[in-house]
């Protein structure tokens, strides 16, 4: 009998789980080398002057090209909005530039890089207004 309960016992420890433990157990736990750094992003908004032609914005689309070749960027997204109907989502910008970087050293990088100048310097004449968000990400965590 005492080894049955021993048995029992021992399996029940051996089948806890970690979602057992509280969030901050599992905090403590992780090990720095096992999460991974996501960085830093920059997210732009571009709202267009009403005035600006297709062809115009086809310039702007070849210079955001041109623009993913700055070598601190880690990934790169833009686009249109989605245009998903919703009262908490801001449909009304133009264009989305939205980049990932390994770090703020990194985005410091690019802010000095002459390709990002030159965007500036050829695109400040279409956009009525720019609107920047950046964040830091500290740790990817694993999620249950």
């Amino acid at each position: 009998m005492r080894i049955l309960t021993l048995l029992i016992v021992l399996v029940m420890i051996s089948c806890q789980s970690p979602s057992s433990q509280n969030h901050t157990e599992q905090l403590d736990n992780l090990k720095v080398s096992e999460s991974k750094q996501i960085g830093f992003v920059h997210a732009v908004y571009f709202w267009f002057k009403e005035d600006i032609s297709k062809e115009r914005i086809r310039e702007f689309e070849s210079s955001l090209v041109e623009m993913t070749k700055i070598k601190s960027i880690s990934s790169v997204y833009y686009g249109q909005p989605a245009m998903t109907p919703r009262s908490v989502v801001d449909n009304t910008y133009d264009y989305a530039w939205i980049t990932l970087f390994e770090d703020k050293t990194a985005h410091d990088a690019y802010q000095m890089d002459p390709i990002h100048d030159k965007f500036k310097k050829i695109n400040t004449d279409i956009w009525e207004k720019v609107q920047i968000y950046d964040s830091l990400n500290a740790f990817n965590l694993p999620i249950d």
